[in-house]
């Protein structure tokens, strides 16, 4: 998959895989980090962002406009460096 529907027409033949999409988190305690910032790859447009770790494999990331309430939240799983598929290069 490819970065297509980034509003820089150079980044638009980039592979996504392997691209920073959070960034820029402040720790604010307890787990949790914010002021940060995610970038959609599903339509090129970048939010504010805040994050918990919930535990030590997941991650609940939370992408908005304005205010936390309108925005969306996922869920990530840390993968496990010899999981089949890995292109383990990129955690070099």
């Amino acid at each position: 998959r490819y970065d297509t529907e980034n509003p820089d027409e150079k980044l638009r033949g980039r592979r996504l895989l392997g691209v920073t999409v959070l960034k820029g988190l402040d720790y604010a305690g307890d787990n949790e980090w914010e002021d940060g910032t995610i970038y959609s790859p599903d339509n090129g447009k970048t939010y504010s962002a805040r994050a918990t770790l919930t535990d030590d494999n997941t991650l609940e990331a939370r992408g908005y406009l304005g205010i936390s309430l309108l925005g969306r939240s996922q869920t990530w799983q840390r993968v496990d460096r010899d999981a089949p598929n890995l292109e383990t290069d990129l955690l070099k």
